[in-house]
């Protein structure tokens, strides 16, 4: 006679929830990222390109950072608040 599976043994597991600070922090360092290769790119074909072209370079690659941290920012102040939230519970 052979065995029927338990009900539990055919459930497929349920995949792990992703942090929403996680989500923030992951593409805070894609922003981060992409920045410090637009700068590298900047260097390496600066001589290549004029001024008004380092310099666009350069203002994009600051909006980049500044979108990332701007997200870091609220990845921990989303993080300040759960733990807050965690110490009034107990």
């Amino acid at each position: 006679m052979a065995s029927i599976p338990r009900a539990s043994a055919r459930r497929k597991k349920a995949a792990p929830r992703e942090d929403p600070e996680d989500a923030l922090t992951h593409s805070a360092l894609k922003l981060i990222d992409q920045a410090s290769n637009l700068l590298k790119k900047g260097i390496r074909e600066g001589g290549k390109h004029t001024v008004t072209a380092r310099k666009a370079f350069k203002k994009k690659a600051l909006s980049l950072v500044g979108v990332a941290t701007d997200r870091l920012t609220e990845a921990l102040d989303r993080g300040g608040a759960t733990l807050r939230r965690g110490i009034r519970k107990l």
